[in-house]
C-alpha cells in the first residue's frame, strides 16, 4: 500500500483517494452496501479505478456470488483506466480476486442511477493539506476530471496546528496555494470551499488553554481561499473564537482530546456550513 502520508509511490499515482494497493495472486477484495443504517442500503452500479501495466494482473470478478468474469488490468501501457458493473437496484456485494500477476487498484466507486447528492468523503488519515501535491499533478488533474466534482471542500488544520511553526506560515500558504490552483486548473468549472480550522485547546496541568497557533492557521486558510477564489467558512469564528473548545467540551459538543467535535458538534458545524453554503446559493 502506498499514501500520501507514507510511505510513498515513486510515480506519485495514489488515486482520488490518495491511496493506491498492489494486490499479488490470491488477494481478496470484498465491497458492498451497508447492512445497517438507513444509508448505503442500494446501489446500481460498481466502478473499480487501476491502474493498467505492461505487467499488470488478472482478476476474477464476482458479484453476489456469481462469477462474472476475468478483468486484465495489463495494457501496453501504463495509464489510468475504470471498469464498471451495472446491477438491479438493490443490496450487492462486489468479489475481486486477484488470478494471475499484480494487480494496481485504486478503489471502488459505489452508486446509484436516482437523483440525489453524490459525496466522495476522503479523509486521509495523518494528512496535512500539503501533502495532497504529493500527488503526481498530470495524474491527480487526471482523477479529478474522472469524478467531474460540482464542488470541492477542503478541510485541514488541526494536524498543521500540531505542527506549529515547524512548518513554516509561508511555507503553508504558498503549498495551500499550488495545491488550490492544481485543482482549479484540473476542472475549471468546478466550485471550491475552505472549511476554516476548528478551536483546539492544550492541556498544561490542570488548566486548558486554546492554541494560539489557530488564529494565525485560519488568517493564512482565508487569505489562500480569497486569492485563488474559494469560499471560506469560518469554523473557529462560528465556533466562539478563542476559548471556545474548552467550552465546547463542557457542553458536550467537543471530544475529550479538545481538537474533535463530538456527533452532536459535528452534526451543528454540518447544520451551519450547510446553510451558509444555501444561503449563498439564493
Amino acid at each position: 500500500m502506498s499514501r500520501v502520508v507514507g510511505p510513498y509511490a515513486s510515480d506519485g499515482w495514489y488515486g482520488l483517494g490518495g491511496v493506491s494497493f498492489k494486490a499479488p495472486p490470491n488477494t481478496l477484495m470484498r465491497i458492498g452496501t451497508a447492512k445497517r443504517g438507513e444509508v448505503g442500503r442500494q446501489v446500481s452500479r460498481f466502478e473499480l479505478a487501476y491502474v493498467a501495466l505492461p505487467d499488470g494482473g488478472s482478476l476474477r470478478v464476482r458479484i453476489d456470488e456469481k462469477d462474472i468474469g476475468e478483468l486484465s488490468t495489463k495494457d501496453p501501457e501504463k495509464q489510468f483506466k475504470t471498469a464498471e458493473w451495472k446491477v438491479p437496484e438493490g443490496a450487492h456485494e462486489l468479489e475481486l480476486l486477484t488470478t494471475r500477476g499484480t494487480s494496481r487498484l485504486f478503489g471502488v466507486v459505489l452508486e446509484r442511477e436516482v437523483p440525489g447528492v453524490v459525496l466522495d468523503a476522503i479523509g486521509i488519515q495523518g494528512a496535512r493539506l500539503r501533502f495532497l501535491d504529493q500527488q503526481d499533478d498530470a495524474h491527480y488533474a487526471a482523477q479529478l476530471r474522472w469524478r467531474n466534482p460540482d464542488l470541492i471542500i477542503y478541510e485541514f488544520g488541526a494536524n498543521e496546528s500540531a505542527d506549529g511553526l515547524a512548518y513554516s506560515l509561508e511555507d503553508f500558504h504558498s503549498t495551500m496555494k499550488n495545491v488550490l490552483i492544481q485543482q482549479k486548473s484540473a476542472v475549471p468549472e468546478c466550485s471550491c470551499l475552505v472549511i476554516g480550522a476548528m478551536d483546539r485547546a492544550i492541556r498544561k496541568g490542570d488548566s486548558v488553554s486554546s492554541s494560539s497557533f489557530i488564529p494565525m492557521l485560519v488568517k493564512e486558510q482565508r487569505a489562500v481561499a480569497i486569492e485563488v477564489g474559494c469560499a471560506f467558512f469560518d469554523t473557529f469564528q462560528a465556533m466562539g473564537g478563542m476559548g471556545s473548545m474548552p467550552r465546547w467540551v463542557k457542553r458536550g459538543l467537543g471530544q475529550a482530546d479538545l481538537t474533535h467535535p463530538t456527533a452532536v458538534g459535528a452534526d451543528i458545524l454540518g447544520t451551519w456550513i450547510y446553510r451558509a453554503v444555501m444561503a449563498k446559493m439564493r
